[in-house]
């Protein structure tokens, strides 16, 4: 999904305003951590592992280096109020909920913590990195993982780059409603540069031009396996 925002300023006026306007500065910059995040809501990792092991009740450990398919868990001993978030759908919260900021507020902080579980079993990189990640053991992984670390959100003075605040080393920008709503591995980040439209530009329409599968060939495909 590629968002085009009307009317608004180019790469190259974002940077300049950037470095010339604090009070421009500041509010872009409130603005973008609200459509995206490299860190989990409601706690670290260790803390959303903990609470998934807990919330399951099973006696098997979460992996610290974890995605979906690695969580291995006795379903048998899964408490009946914890669902896998993964495999169902978001529930639709009661209308009564937008009428009253107690319940939106907590329908908000239950949102967060779901969108958590979902961002631990899915977006997370493998710290071994899997096939496919390396040409050979000493090269630089593919994906760019694990991400560069700040305290902060910063803006640098040289060149106008912006730097999120990331605590996380082994996931992705999402955004939390996002990853609540589809339920699966999600990479939300603005493109504030030339370069990074174009190579954009240049990812979707490789895929969008790739040959679609003809019916024949997916049922032949299906008869095969």
């Amino acid at each position: 999904l590629l968002l085009w925002i009307m009317c608004s300023l180019s790469p190259t006026e974002i940077r300049e305003r950037l470095l010339d306007d604090s009070d421009f500065r500041v509010r872009l910059l409130a603005w973008l951590e609200q459509c995206h995040s490299g860190d989990f809501a409601t706690g670290s990792k260790s803390d959303i592992e903990e609470r998934i092991r807990l919330s399951r009740s099973s006696s098997s450990a979460v992996s610290s280096d974890t995605h979906a398919e690695d969580l291995h868990v006795d379903e048998s001993r899964t408490t009946e109020s914890y669902r896998d978030p993964t495999l169902n759908l978001p529930s639709s919260p009661d209308p009564l909920v937008f009428t009253n900021d107690s319940l939106l507020g907590q329908w908000f902080r239950d949102m967060q913590a779901e969108s958590d579980d979902i961002v631990f079993r899915s977006n997370q990189h493998s710290q071994t990195h899997s096939k496919g990640c390396k040409r050979i053991t000493s090269s630089v992984c593919r994906a760019r993982y694990p991400r560069e670390l700040f305290d902060s959100t910063v803006v640098d003075p040289d060149t106008g780059a912006i730097r999120f605040k990331k605590s996380e080393p082994w996931i992705n920008t999402f955004n939390h409603l996002l990853s609540y709503l589809l339920r699966c591995n999600t990479d939300v980040t603005c493109l504030l540069s030339g370069t990074t439209v174009k190579a954009v530009i240049a990812y979707v329409t490789d895929y969008i031009s790739k040959a679609a599968y003809t019916t024949q060939s997916v049922f032949s495909s299906v008869k095969s396996v």
